[in-house]
């Protein structure tokens, strides 16, 4: 076994002592060029650099210490050189996407048919000849078409039809074979970044079977791009490569296994049996207590700074060996000014904390002494050291009760003096029960030995209690709060072990939180206003929803305290100056996020906006982002306004086989998939919004949030009533034509040879299924007919809807324009002034209906009767 962990260590330091060296050495040379025309010969940018960021991409998570290590080494020279490749890269091509475009050429295509038994797949192939098409779009898709012939059993002798478009890594196919049995084919598949190859799924919408396709340029007819476009191809590509590193790396440190290497060395200070004893009292410690959750003070700063050495120290391991010093230069840098942030955030309260506990430790001492019979039984066998703790005890409560309130013994406050009684009751019980527990475990002591052992017990878990910073912000009885968990702390702490053993634990929890800010601070460095190919930022925020999710802990308090500083990432109980560090770079990245999805919606770079619009599905609040919040807001409004116009949400009928047309289907599936996506992350926030109490921070974005869900509402009262009734429309065409066929004695489904002159008449089969299906590709495809796309947004909608009118936040806001909600929808239960409008209840299935009928009820209820 010490072998093995000898030899991966070896591997580990010459892995990152070569990716030191590349890096260092690309950096130099970027740093050097001023244009990309120098790119194709150097075999260092274009060959080595970008097989290195694939690489990386793909060190495992799992390896306890080294991947942490490699992590901790390239994070900083991966970002630097990410900086610099997107500054060569001109500002008009920015926006531009990935990849190459498709090879013309002869390709060979093999399926591989998925059946119940992995060993009974079934592999065919053909190969077809693909061009460009000439017809040219605006829309930022490239169409080609084609035409082959099969060999094989799957269809003898039998030719193929191929439209399709792509538009940067995605690839669109449909097929339409002619042979004795007539079929068509969906593809939908990804087209690799240097356009000779794809891989994918394929639906036969005849037999509705589904299986792999793959596919592999065999002789290339195109003649080659000029070395312009070709180095800009480059560039983009390793750019979005390195990006996807950086966020590999960030997510490295944040998981499971580098987290569970802090909590290594605790297994070997104890047998397993204590240690797993200790471990569920600390955790129900830390589920219970808002205290603990909230995290110490760390005055000094000196818990941050060793945890940062610690840090620091395993990516120094790398510097024994000589990569030309530029990569130990980089390194360094970027911890110091991790380091500082981390210090800079503790040097803000400790002075006003300090004078805030004196404060509560004479307040208990003057009432103190003027209470009488303030002490307990068990005070007689050791007074002196039962009277200094019990003092302790109760301004240790006095502090977490009352905070920043003002606390002067000259003043008489009627609150103030009876929490202090109640405090001075309470540590008198704490006290006395924690005596009578150790006098039952202990056996053979005096007994005024046992009460000085609990005594001096009793004052270091106060001291430690005072490490914490009162929790009275954001709980509606923050008195009862304070007694209870201190209570609760000092009931669960049985020997000066189990504090020690605290202690330890709420260390490990503050370095899993540095090693997750960290990974935050990383991608935060990377977007912060450097990147702007769009390609790179959706590589580099795939992996930010991960890194903002919550961590794997026990989190009763934390939710709790999660209602004051707003963010789920932050680890329950971890330093206080850590829990600020997270949440300042959680805001900063949510900010970034919120400036590139304006810039992506302005520009109507839909693949952008999905990957943006994917961090804010991840839990917010809105006194902590109100400004991000309500950018969200209007974004969200203009990607559904121009997705609505551009999806059409009626059902379409031509199915001419054209590239034209698909085009126009694959721009229709986009906006589609694009507006339900706005919609959910608008439910998300509908939620989280409803879940806050009235305030001035939320009332803005409530209303905001209610304008535009009417605002849809009533767009889709035509929109419903138009695709409705084209579709009846349809129904009852095909009804009167099967009627017809029934009548003359003709076969029910259309015989062969008129699927032929069908196809002869440039209809395609497949694009009519796809048309059909709501645009779905092979992954989503059905053989029922699926809901129209009006219905499903709709549905969207009422489920925003239902969330809303069950929040007293929004039903304040429906209140102020109740006039325009019921005239919305009593016109969609076929309730309207006009009684010569047509009514747009007949167009809705009776699901949809039966649920606005509820959402009525629910909305009636809770509005007041006009006098």
């Amino acid at each position: 076994m010490l072998r093995v962990q000898q030899w991966n260590q070896s591997l580990c330091t010459d892995g990152i002592a070569f990716s030191s060296e590349v890096l260092s050495r690309s950096i130099k040379l970027l740093s050097s060029f001023e244009s990309t025309s120098s790119l194709e010969s150097n075999v260092l940018l274009t060959s080595i650099l970008p097989s290195l960021a694939s690489s990386i991409c793909l060190i495992p998570s799992c390896i306890p210490t080294l991947s942490t290590k490699y992590a901790i080494a390239l994070l900083p020279l991966v970002t630097r050189c990410a900086k610099l490749l997107d500054r060569l890269i001109p500002l008009e091509n920015k926006s531009n996407a990935l990849g190459s475009e498709l090879k013309e050429g002869n390709w060979l295509l093999r399926i591989e048919q998925q059946s119940e038994s992995r060993n009974n797949n079934i592999s065919e192939e053909y190969v077809v000849c693909l061009k460009q098409s000439e017809t040219s779009t605006t829309t930022g898709f490239t169409c080609f078409q084609g035409e082959g012939v099969d060999t094989t059993s799957r269809s003898k002798d039998g030719t193929v039809k191929i439209i399709g478009a792509c538009c940067g890594t995605h690839l669109h196919l449909i097929e339409d074979w002619s042979d004795v049995s007539p079929t068509s084919c969906i593809i939908d598949a990804r087209l690799g970044l240097d356009g000779t190859k794809f891989e994918g799924i394929y639906h036969d919408t005849k037999q509705h079977t589904s299986g792999k396709i793959f596919g592999c340029l065999q002789d290339n007819t195109r003649i080659q791009a000029s070395t312009s476009v070709k180095n800009r191809e480059m560039l983009q590509m390793i750019e979005s490569l390195l990006c996807m590193a950086i966020g590999h790396l960030s997510l490295i440190l944040c998981s499971k296994t580098s987290l569970s290497d802090v909590d290594r060395h605790l297994g070997e200070q104890a047998n397993a049996a204590e240690l797993q004893e200790r471990q569920e009292s600390f955790r129900k410690v830390l589920s219970a207590s808002s205290i603990i959750a909230g995290g110490r003070l760390d005055y000094n700063s000196n818990c941050v700074r060793t945890v940062v050495d610690s840090l620091v120290g395993k990516s120094r391991f790398t510097n024994t060996i000589e990569c030309e010093g530029g990569d130990s230069v980089i390194i360094q840098h970027w911890q110091e000014l991790v380091a500082s942030d981390m210090v800079s955030s503790t040097k803000e309260s400790s002075a006003d904390t300090s004078m805030h506990i004196e404060k509560a430790t004479a307040f208990i001492e003057y009432h103190f002494a003027s209470q009488s019979q303030c002490s307990g039984s068990f005070s007689r066998l050791c007074p002196d050291e039962y009277s200094v703790s019990q003092r302790k005890i109760a301004s240790v409560i006095m502090y977490h009760s009352c905070g920043c309130h003002e606390l002067d013994t000259s003043i008489e406050n009627s609150a103030v003096l009876e929490r202090a009684v109640k405090a001075l009751s309470t540590s008198r019980q704490i006290l006395e029960d924690g005596i009578r527990d150790a006098l039952s475990r202990t056996k053979g002591l005096p007994l005024k030995q046992v009460c000085k052992i609990h005594c001096s017990l009793a004052s270091d878990v106060a001291d430690f209690i005072v490490e914490f910073p009162c929790v009275t912000s954001g709980y509606d009885n923050p008195s009862l709060s304070a007694f209870d968990d201190t209570t609760l702390i000092f009931n669960s702490i049985k020997s000066k072990e189990d504090l020690s053993f605290i202690r330890r634990e709420l260390d490990s929890v503050t370095e899993k939180s540095i090693m997750r800010y960290l990974g935050l601070r990383s991608l935060y460095s990377l977007l912060a206003g450097e990147i702007k190919l769009h390609s790179a930022i959706e590589s580099a925020i795939v992996s930010l929803p991960r890194l903002l999710r919550r961590p794997v802990v026990p989190f009763e308090a934390h939710r709790k305290r999660s209602m004051v500083n707003g963010f789920s990432s932050i680890h329950s109980g971890c330093s206080v100056s850590v829990q600020k560090c997270i949440t300042a770079s959680v805001k900063l990245l949510c900010d970034r996020v919120g400036v590139y999805l304006e810039e992506a919606t302005q520009q109507k770079s839909s693949s952008l906006v999905l990957s943006l619009l994917a961090n804010f599905s991840t839990v917010s609040y809105p006194h902590d982002m109100e400004g991000t919040i309500s950018q969200l807001i209007s974004c969200i409004g203009d990607i559904i306004v121009h997705c609505r116009e551009e999806a059409s949400l009626c059902d379409g009928d031509d199915s001419s086989l054209s590239a034209t047309t698909l085009v126009s289907a694959l721009r229709r599936r986009s906006a589609h998939c694009l507006l339900q996506v706005a919609a959910s992350v608008s439910l998300t926030l509908t939620a989280q919004l409803s879940g806050h109490q009235i305030s001035d921070e939320t009332t803005n974005l409530v209303g905001m949030s209610s304008d535009l869900l009417l605002r849809e509402m009533s767009e889709m009262i035509p929109v419903v009533r138009e695709s409705v009734s084209s579709r009846r429309d349809i129904n009852t065409f095909k009804a009167m034509k099967a009627d017809w066929r029934t009548c003359k004695n003709l076969p029910t489904s259309p015989t062969r040879s008129s699927i032929a002159d069908t196809k002869t008449g440039n209809s395609s089969p497949g694009l009519s299924y796809l048309l059909s299906h709501n645009y779905m590709m092979a992954s989503n495809a059905a053989s029922t007919e699926p809901e129209p796309m009006s219905s499903c947004y709709l549905s969207h909608l009422i489920n925003t809807l239902h969330v809303a009118v069950r929040s007293a936040p929004f039903i304040k806001s429906m209140k102020q324009r109740s006039k325009d909600w019921f005239s919305m929808l009593f016109s969609f239960v076929g309730i309207k002034e006009d009684e010569h409008e047509a009514q747009i209840c007949h167009y809705l299935n009776p699901k949809l209906r039966r649920r606005i009928m509820r959402l009525l009820r629910m909305l009636l209820i809770e509005t007041d009767a006009d006098p």
